[in-house]
């Protein structure tokens, strides 16, 4: 019987899938009803780690077609703790 959950089943448990997990970035997905999360948490080649959340697909600016709209995704605090903790784990904070 398992007393703790990893850091891993708890982002499952929140509706991240691991995709990727090597010594520069682990990236999760979530799929939302209407677009596709990423989560990256990656370490810098300076050392340092940061986390971005963003929408997978390109948004385009209807009124210039030429410009992609930023899409970034907030992260609950839950979620900034565990992506934290993940840091933690790789050695990166």
């Amino acid at each position: 019987m398992k007393i703790f959950k990893s850091i891993d089943e708890k982002f499952n448990n929140k509706g991240f899938i691991k995709k990727e997990d090597n010594k520069f970035a682990v990236r999760y997905v979530k799929q939302h009803n209407d677009y596709i999360q990423i989560l990256d948490i990656c370490r810098k080649f300076g050392g340092q780690a940061i986390v971005q959340s963003y929408v997978k697909q390109a948004i385009y600016d209807h009124n210039d077609p030429c410009q992609l709209t930023s899409c970034v995704v907030g992260l609950t605090y839950d979620e900034m703790k565990l992506a934290m903790k993940k840091m933690k784990e790789k050695g990166w904070a």
